[in-house]
């Protein structure tokens, strides 16, 4: 493809002007292979301009832009280009006549677009008509599988893409976009399987490097980082002064499902006679496979943390809907700074379960138990809805709407420690993509938070929340997630104000 552009830059520079439009649509082409989709775009309108009316190039042009990002333009492009499009073409007696193969694929372009929109139920609605009047087309199928996955339904994803592999082997497409489905729910030696019948198909493709990429960047390290600190007024649990750093850096996969990885984690928060800290270490061993999620780790640490610890977690995607959760921990890294600092240290145990309806409705509700040294046992309940309320190529916005509830067993513990508590609260979000680039994009959230702490004895007060982050994805390797924050909360009936930092970070080595 660089060859071809290449040639067709020195043809352009030797007779300028003068070169015919189906140089231009090929060069168009290449480019658009080479991610250069605004170049490949100038060059399909000037083809188109000068009267080259072809399907290839005219769909070309319908790709450039919406790999430009120009998707209110590539939307009405597509759209005019599929009423363009007869179901027969050829002669008028009926012998003469078939099937326009154009008429399928440009409807089932159109239907990809609105996907890319981020509007799937329509994408799913189109494709679902084309797939009732044309059953066997395996574009059809190969489209409406790729919309499965947007829905966040991998496994009815693979089990479409294996059904078209099964009827043509020879479609390296679909083994690449079937890889991608697989790895989206562990299933990882299907995966590597399926990147290796498409490379040995076809290497050149698009489609298949992408997919052969993302297998080659699974079998790295990786590097998991959740940071944050914060300054608070009032009578805060967190202190005055709070941070934290947490850490995760695991080995590349050993016979496909197994990670060895090391685990860190520091806390520290300031009162006004004291600081206390949490400083522990642990090495860990975690399974992946089919959705399953297993591990389990052992640590030690300082700084009155230093006992002996062990952890152990699981989460099970039954299947595209329903998953469970589960957790126990010996030396928890969540008991309250103020109980550390009285040299108490604590148990947890946790569970909960969910369901994702698609990618716009979930719940979850968890539970968990927190047996600090003191003899205290804290109970606790969360439950969430969201609700993602409007979308766009560019826009999203989301409601989250949460209910906490605890309860405690000790009275006059040295840590805030409320006999019991209610907190309803909702959040609504509005998530720009500022700027995009295949596998690069860079996004800006902000995040509002209304709600109320109803605490016993003190009765139910406002509590709120703003926070505005950055979303940076570089190439599939490198994810980092920042931002800035204040939450005003009631602690024994007096509100306390706490601005805040946050960041994470997942960076993978291969």
């Amino acid at each position: 493809m660089a060859e071809a552009v290449q040639l067709y830059r020195t043809l352009d520079r030797e007779r300028p002007g003068k070169l015919p439009p189906y140089v231009k649509a090929a060069a168009g082409h290449a480019l658009l292979y080479l991610h250069e989709p605004r170049q490949a775009a100038a060059l399909f309108q000037a083809a188109i301009a000068e009267g080259d009316d072809s399907f290839s190039t005219r769909m070309g042009l319908f790709y450039a832009l919406e790999d430009a990002g120009d998707h209110d333009r590539a939307i009405d492009h597509i759209d005019r280009l599929a009423a363009d499009q007869r179901k027969r073409i050829g002669a008028e007696d009926d012998t003469a006549e078939r099937e326009n193969t154009s008429y399928v694929s440009a409807r089932t372009a159109a239907a990809l677009a609105r996907s890319w929109a981020n509007d799937q139920e329509e994408a799913q609605r189109r494709l679902a008509a084309l797939a009732e009047a044309a059953p066997h087309n395996g574009e059809v199928r190969s489209a409406a599988a790729g919309v499965m996955r947007s829905r966040g339904w991998p496994r009815r994803a693979s089990d479409a893409y294996a059904e078209i592999v099964a009827n043509d082997p020879d479609d390296a497409g679909a083994r690449a976009e079937h890889a991608q489905a697989l790895l989206d729910f562990d299933s990882f030696r299907a995966a590597e399987a399926e990147v290796r019948a498409a490379r040995a198909q076809r290497p050149e493709d698009s489609g298949v490097r992408r997919a052969g990429r993302l297998w080659d960047i699974h079998q790295g390290a990786e590097l998991d980082v959740d940071a944050g600190m914060g300054r608070s007024s009032g009578n805060a649990p967190t202190g005055t002064r709070d941070a934290h750093i947490e850490s995760y850096l695991y080995s590349p996969p050993i016979d496909y499902n197994w990670r060895p990885f090391i685990h860190a984690y520091w806390a520290e928060g300031r009162f006004t006679d004291a600081t206390a800290r949490i400083e522990r270490w642990a090495g860990g061993l975690e399974y992946r496979n089919a959705g399953l999620v297993l591990s389990g780790e052992a640590s030690t640490g300082c700084c009155g943390s230093g006992r002996i610890g062990a952890a152990a977690a699981a989460q099970w995607w039954t299947d595209d809907h329903w998953h469970i959760n589960g957790a126990a921990e010996l030396q928890s890294n969540q008991v309250p700074l103020q109980a550390r600092l009285a040299g108490y240290s604590a148990d947890r145990a946790a569970a909960g379960t969910g369901y994702r309806f698609n990618e716009r409705h979930a719940f979850d509700i968890n539970a968990g138990v927190l047996h600090i040294s003191d003899g205290n046992v804290r109970r606790s309940v969360y439950a969430t809805w969201d609700e993602r309320l409007y979308a766009s190529a560019r826009l999203k916005l989301d409601l989250r709407a949460g209910v906490y509830a605890s309860a405690n067993t000790r009275s006059d513990a040295p840590y805030f420690n409320p006999r019991s508590d209610f907190s309803p609260a909702a959040t609504l979000s509005l998530e720009w993509l500022t700027w995009h680039s295949y596998d690069r994009s860079f996004s800006q959230k902000l995040s509002g938070t209304l709600g109320t702490y109803d605490q016993a004895g003190f009765g139910a007060i406002r509590t709120s929340e703003l926070l505005y982050e950055h979303i940076w994805d570089i190439d599939n390797f490198l994810s980092v997630r920042y931002g800035a924050g204040r939450v005003v909360h009631p602690y024994d009936g007096r509100q306390s104000g706490r601005n805040y930092l946050n960041l994470a970070l997942v960076a993978r080595f291969w």
